[in-house]
């Protein structure tokens, strides 16, 4: 199998939660520990994208060789500026967009959107509504 690469965006400031997800507990980690793991699990790099708290993220991740951080200074204006902050950093002909707060996603929900892949992108969709990973 080909490497891949796989941009977890972790910059916002977790506002309609209440409090920042990132760094609550799950499993024997942190949410983001988590699905950091899963991801690594069936991709080869994870693309981080930090922004809110990016100091204490690159303090945790920064010495994790299959690990790239990236700040994106502009995270308060929204989720497309942490993607195309992540992108020039894509070195594989196929990559993951996710979010740093889905540790559910398992190696099987990555094989299954692999194995659909195309020469565009792929949207999974819950009744009828997208989601992530693409």
């Amino acid at each position: 199998m080909s490497a891949i690469d796989c941009i977890i965006t972790a910059a916002g400031l977790s506002s309609r939660m209440g409090q920042w997800k990132m760094m609550l507990p799950w499993q024997q980690g942190t949410i983001l520990d988590t699905s950091i793991k899963n991801a690594l699990q069936f991709c080869s790099r994870i693309i981080l994208v930090t922004g809110y708290r990016g100091n204490e993220l690159h303090e945790r991740y920064a010495n994790q060789s299959n690990i790239t951080i990236i700040h994106n200074p502009d995270y308060a204006q929204g989720l497309l500026t942490s993607v195309k902050a992540a992108v020039p950093a894509v070195k594989t002909e196929y990559c993951f967009l996710t979010h740093g707060d889905m540790p559910t996603l398992t190696i099987d929900i990555f094989r299954k959107i692999w194995s659909l892949r195309n020469d565009g992108a792929i949207l999974p969709l819950h009744n009828g509504i997208p989601g992530h990973p693409i």
